[in-house]
């Protein structure tokens, strides 16, 4: 069972990783499955993407958005302004043409990050997609965010 949804992973995340490299204009990177609990995703210093094979089991939205916020990192190692713009500027890009995620309606980006819930660690506001693509919200400003399914 284990080998199928690692299989699927991989079906579902390289399009999308393909997809995301291409509007970024930034070379398609090698893409790795990990068998991380806590970490959704990675861009190693050399480029390459991992991801966790558990993401499959997310709603579409969120692996788009996971899958977004990494390859960002290719162009942008780090969760600099200059980060949280440019993937803004995806997000909105994907919201005007009216291609949501997964037919869910929602834009890429829309934001598995919004709720910090097992992205990246180390970093001021790491984990998280700022409101209006601006810098990360400092922890103390923080609000937690319910636990939810995809919107209506």
């Amino acid at each position: 069972m284990l080998e199928l949804l690692r299989a699927e992973a991989g079906r579902r995340i390289a399009p999308r990783v393909r997809r995301h490299a291409a509007a970024l204009a930034v070379a398609p990177p090698v893409v790795r499955l990990k068998d991380t609990r806590s970490r959704w995703g990675s861009c190693a210093p050399d480029g390459t993407l991992a991801f966790s094979w558990r993401l499959v089991m997310a709603p579409g939205w969120v692996l788009d958005s996971v899958v977004a916020h990494e390859v960002a990192h290719l162009s942008e190692r780090n969760h600099s302004p200059r980060f949280w713009a440019q993937l803004g500027r995806r997000r909105r890009a994907t919201r005007a043409r009216g291609s949501g995620c997964a037919g869910t309606g929602r834009g890429c980006c829309a934001s598995a990050e919004a709720g910090g819930q097992g992205a990246g660690r180390g970093e001021e506001g790491e984990g998280r997609f700022p409101p209006g693509g601006g810098p990360a919200i400092p922890a103390a400003q923080r609000q937690p965010v319910a636990a939810q399914g995809d919107p209506p």
